[in-house]
């Protein structure tokens, strides 16, 4: 975890921005990222394809900044910061392909047989050999052995597992898999192959893996609608979840000291997804069990469409659709990769890994992305500068919404350029001045004091007090009535 001051933080910011923009092509330095995986990592592959997973219509994207589908499945966002293009996206061409590429696929397992209800997906075994063929393409550019070298520095994310289980193993009414295999003898037999998975991409030379576990399978509102009486999550999905995880994990070990180095990291997404499921409120969700867009019990019936029910705020719902995190909840997962213990991240995490930079080159690129990893607010909030927020309606956001009190900015049109597009308070048709005070320094931005959100850890960020219609006299604005002198 990082311990400097903030003054030290921006001066290395600025100093590393400089070197790079200045002295070397930003694209030589930066460190490759490549995903592969299914529908929580996918952002756009299935679009090009003849298939039912997909999320190409509204109101996926619609915290997108450009509000608009983008094939991934979430309201925004998949990791908060800019990810690689599709593979099969036209665009990934010339320099693009130095940034890495995107190969995952919703709806696909481990297993072959795994989503074959999806019709046309890129199954995970053709996600490698697209590998290939990007490094043949890159080597074209480039030249093979440096486009070997862009594959051996660069990041890789993969996340697979959980299809195996809800779009294989349980589906109902009886799988094939299920008559095989015991649920004992099933998860052995998956992590088997997913060993044979990892070591194939190793051949093809990549040397730093990041392999997310599959997350509580039983609590996502899907399977509360179908399974649950009271909120309880589905036993059997979690029973799955508890023996693969750590089967997993023990395999990943075993990998590595076969390959004699720390290759595959193992993320704990298990309990990343549970801190804020068991105690949504100290995340500032309202909820872990319903969905924000969706239909029937939970909101976890069938798919998120434009007829579906949804959600004004999706900042406040730990769950987009029956079966995928908010972009909110994925920062919080990405938070805890940046900087979590090894007991969210096996045996390092990322900020360890990007300070791993190989050479000087790749070690600009590697400083640049932690720099860009602090100021994007991906660290623990306990490594974060409090920011307190006084005055009038300039700075006011939110706060007199709580009191009986004329000087509001609660109704249309006023948000109409925020991202949810609807009021909150401001005095803006979008973000206000310590908004964008927030984001430029890499903060959270604070909450009005009066929120009932403002509980738990929202509390380290700081706090808004400002009020609309307030001066320095206690007697400038008595005509609105109630306001916080």
């Amino acid at each position: 975890m990082l311990n400097v001051s903030f003054s030290s933080i921006i001066f290395v910011a600025l100093a590393l921005i400089v070197v790079a923009f200045v002295n070397v092509p930003l694209h030589a330095e930066a460190r490759a990222f490549f995903v592969f995986g299914d529908s929580l990592v996918d952002n756009g592959n299935n679009d090009f394809l003849v298939t039912t997973a997909r999320a190409d219509s509204p109101p996926y994207g619609i915290d997108f900044p450009t509000h608009r589908p983008t094939g991934r499945f979430s309201n925004g966002e998949h990791m908060g910061m800019e990810s690689p293009l599709p593979y099969l996206s036209p665009l990934l061409k010339g320099d693009k392909l130095l940034n890495g590429a995107n190969f995952a696929s919703a709806g696909i397992g481990i297993l072959n047989d795994t989503g074959v209800q999806f019709l046309n997906i890129i199954r995970i075994w053709k996600q490698i050999e697209y590998l290939e063929q990007y490094k043949g393409r890159l080597g074209d550019i480039i030249g093979p052995d440096e486009a070997l070298q862009v594959v051996n520095e660069g990041m890789v994310l993969i996340s697979l597992g959980g299809n195996d289980f809800v779009n294989n193993y349980y589906l109902l009414p009886f799988s094939a898999r299920s008559r095989q295999y015991s649920l004992p003898d099933y998860v052995p037999y998956l992590v088997s192959e997913y060993r044979n998975i990892l070591s194939k991409m190793y051949d093809t030379g990549v040397r730093r893996v990041l392999v997310m576990g599959t997350g509580p399978m039983g609590c996502v509102p899907a399977e509360l609608a179908q399974h649950s009486r009271a909120g309880e999550c589905y036993v059997e999905l979690q029973r799955a979840s508890d023996l693969f995880n750590p089967q997993l994990q023990d395999m990943l070990k075993s990998l590595n000291e076969e390959k004699g180095d720390q290759v595959f990291v193992a993320a704990n997404t298990m309990r990343m997804h549970m801190d804020y499921i068991s105690n949504p409120q100290a995340y500032g969700f309202v909820t872990s069990k319903i969905a924000c867009c969706g239909q029937g019990p939970y909101n976890g019936l069938g798919l998120c469409t434009p007829m579906s029910n949804l959600c004004p705020n999706r900042d406040i719902y730990a769950f987009w659709d029956p079966f995928h995190p908010s972009e909110r909840a994925n920062r919080i997962i990405v938070q805890q990769m940046i900087g979590g213990t090894q007991d969210y991240m096996s045996p390092m995490n990322l900020s360890t890994i990007l300070a791993m930079g190989s050479n000087s080159k790749s070690s600009l690129g590697v400083l640049l992305c932690l720099v860009f990893a602090v100021l994007s607010n991906v660290v623990h909030k306990a490594d974060a500068r409090a920011f307190y927020v006084f005055g009038d309606s300039l700075v006011d956001n939110g706060n007199n919404n709580y009191l009986a009190t004329s000087a509001r900015a609660d109704s249309p049109p006023y948000g109409i350029d925020y991202p949810t597009h609807r009021p909150t308070g401001r005095f803006s048709n979008g973000y206000n001045i310590p908004d964008l005070i927030s984001q430029a320094i890499g903060e959270e931005a604070t909450l009005p004091y009066l929120s009932p959100y403002l509980t738990g850890e929202k509390l380290l960020v700081g706090a808004n007090f400002a009020s609309a219609g307030v001066g320095i006299l206690n007697d400038t604005g008595v005509q609105f009535v109630s306001s916080l002198h």
